[in-house]
């Protein structure tokens, strides 16, 4: 289990109490369970599987946003179809 406190400059949010539970295997690893905090009231949580040979990398999640802030900076770090 990771408890801890993250901001990187692809993903502007300052997040706090970030929380994951990583299983790690043989070519892969799987995300069980992550969640953070974000401002007064916002919330991220999610889950995933990312697996992995000699050429390929596939990884398959799904995110839950809950009353994010949404900042200019925020905005502008997205991708274009998003973002817009």
């Amino acid at each position: 289990m990771l408890d801890a406190a993250l901001r990187s400059p692809r993903l502007p949010l300052d997040l706090r109490d970030v929380r994951a539970d990583v299983r790690l295997g043989p070519s892969r690893f799987d995300v069980v369970a992550a969640s953070a905090r974000q401002g007064e009231a916002g919330e991220l949580s999610g889950r995933g599987v990312c697996t992995w040979d000699d050429a390929t990398i596939n990884m398959k999640g799904e995110l839950r946003a809950l009353q994010l802030a949404l900042t200019p900076e925020l905005i502008g770090a997205l991708p274009d179809a998003i973002g817009q």
